[in-house]
């Protein structure tokens, strides 16, 4: 009784757009959430080919992540820890996969695409490093008295589980991470640099593009930026059944990237105009002299221009277009 009300027993209850559960999961909120991020993600496969790259890291960021985000330092699970690396929960790699998926339909990258690689490309932090950042800015919150009194009452003394269920909700899996970070201030931060800090901890820089709109040859380029794309060796190395061998079919050598670029003798005219495109671009004293000149036409260079690695970018996209290699 409840008010003089008969309440039924219910084994879930949705409060606030959180579903909670009897059993102290939170399976229906994150499968409900899921369902709508991934109807969302088949209209960002649809609108990628058209629109900027910065328009459809908007769409994802406004349209499919913000479901995720929400509660989400409340069901947040951290990962496990291991000598070698740490694993995610089943349950956090279900919505790990949401972000992968996203990213593949920005970029036009591959499936089994390096995860880090594709998120460094972008400028994203993976999911279980913003709902460990959003749980110490909460905490931050708690302190500074910017949330309800009751949430600074002292939280309950450690109990023996048998799980790690306990040692993983809000405040103790918190208050370790945040006496980890508080040590990198003298004094008591503001809200803006400690979130700024965590930010620089945990968001990788994205790779630039330099305001390039080309949707489908910014997929080409994707593709060799991460390693995975129609070339032999990236296609061997992935075990892709139609590619025993890594070798080219020019018969002269291994068809990576760099042999793709400079060296393959099926595209010899195309290398031509592509070399003349960069050569006043690329000035004899630096540029030609790196070791791996690959990279900057896949990226550009730090001692050049935003308007001449546009160049170079635009130069290199080019030639992989009018290769037809990627087309085959």
């Amino acid at each position: 009784m409840f008010n003089d009300r008969i309440v039924s027993k219910s084994t879930e209850h949705k409060h606030l757009g959180l579903t909670l559960q009897s059993n102290l999961c939170f399976d229906k909120h994150l499968n409900d959430k899921i369902v709508k991020a991934k109807k969302n993600i088949y209209v960002l496969k649809n609108i990628s080919p058209y629109l900027p790259l910065k328009a459809l890291d908007q769409f994802y960021k406004a349209h499919i992540r913000s479901h995720l985000d929400y509660c989400d330092f409340i069901y947040h699970i951290p990962p496990s820890q291991y000598i070698l690396g740490s694993t995610l929960n089943s349950a956090m790699e279900n919505i790990e996969k949401i972000q992968y998926k996203a990213a593949l339909a920005i970029t036009g990258a591959w499936q089994g695409t390096n995860r880090i690689k594709l998120y460094d490309e972008l400028g994203w932090e993976s999911l279980s490093d913003r709902r460990s950042s959003r749980r110490l800015l909460q905490l931050h919150k708690i302190i500074d008295g910017r949330t309800p009194p009751f949430l600074r009452n002292e939280p309950p003394p450690p109990r023996r589980q048998r799980s790690n269920r306990y040692a993983n909700s809000f405040f103790p899996d918190v208050i370790k991470n945040w006496n980890i970070f508080i040590t990198h201030f003298e004094h008591f931060p503001s809200y803006l640099i400690f979130k700024n800090h965590l930010l620089s901890f945990f968001r990788p820089k994205s790779k630039p593009i330099y305001g390039i709109h080309d949707p489908l040859g910014l997929k080409y380029l994707f593709q060799l930026r991460l390693g995975l794309s129609p070339l032999r060796y990236h296609k061997n190395r992935h075990n892709f059944a139609d590619t025993p061998s890594a070798s080219c079919v020019c018969n002269d050598g291994i068809e990576n990237v760099n042999h793709f670029l400079f060296h393959c003798s099926l595209f010899l005219d195309e290398r031509v105009a592509f070399l003349n495109n960069i050569k006043n671009v690329m000035s004899v004293d630096d540029l030609n002299l790196i070791q791996n000149l690959a990279l900057v036409c896949l990226y550009g260079h730090v001692s050049r221009s935003d308007s001449d690695n546009k160049k170079i970018l635009l130069s290199t996209i080019k030639f992989i277009k009018d290769s037809k290699r990627f087309s085959l």
